[in-house]
């Protein structure tokens, strides 16, 4: 059994004796367990943002993650497969990782038409292959989150804006809009934050010439 308080994580034995006790250098925010290595995990935020603990040779070692958004514990998940790879879903995005390697993307909720409020709980069904309890609308759905292509028998139109959204009106209502719609998808196009206004100027137009 794993307590888990703060900064503190406590090892206990069948009896919850303390077995051993780890001071970590951040706020732990779940434990989770490796079912090929058997080894434990923990998540949390550190000084560097997001990361994740593992004990090796008795050691707690830590890896950050810079790539993952958290405000709060309620944020972020993580969970594995019965494969032994590791998934993190913060409220914009879901990430892979394998063999502790660098973590890949594998959803951006929002061009996926979901603006999450808040997360609950994620379950990996099987590889690439999961379940999130989530809040939009000012309602919990249970969804179902697999790997592959939006279907394509919506009309795709691309709107330009020339500031980043961001969490905005805008940005809500295309989303609404998108799931309502049986006709239409609409795709927000603005900078992101390597552009400079003339490449992104240019870019517009590149998009425009080929007819896209």
């Amino acid at each position: 059994s794993y307590l888990y308080q703060g900064n503190a994580l406590s090892v206990m034995d069948q009896n919850l004796q303390i077995k051993k006790d780890y001071e970590l250098p951040g706020d732990v925010y779940g434990v989770i367990k490796n079912p090929v290595d058997k080894k434990i995990y923990w998540y949390g935020i550190n000084d560097d943002g997001f990361g994740i603990w593992r004990v090796e040779d008795g050691v707690a070692i830590l890896q950050n993650f810079e790539e993952i958004y958290t405000l709060d514990s309620k944020g972020v998940h993580a969970a594995f497969s019965e494969e032994g790879i590791l998934y993190i879903t913060d409220m914009e995005s879901m990430w892979k990782l394998e063999d502790n390697m660098e973590p890949v993307k594998l959803f951006d909720y929002l061009k996926q038409d979901c603006f999450m409020e808040d997360l609950q709980k994620m379950s990996v069904l099987a590889e690439d292959d999961m379940l999130l309890l989530a809040k939009y609308d000012k309602e919990y759905h249970l969804l179902s989150v697999k790997e592959g292509e939006r279907p394509a028998e919506k009309q795709e139109i691309t709107l330009a804006i020339f500031y980043p959204p961001g969490i905005s009106s805008l940005q809500k209502s295309i989303i609404q809009f998108n799931r309502e719609n049986e006709k239409y998808h609409v795709k927000l196009l603005h900078p992101e934050n390597t552009d400079v206004a003339l490449d992104y100027e240019y870019k517009i137009q590149m998009e425009v010439s080929a007819g896209r």
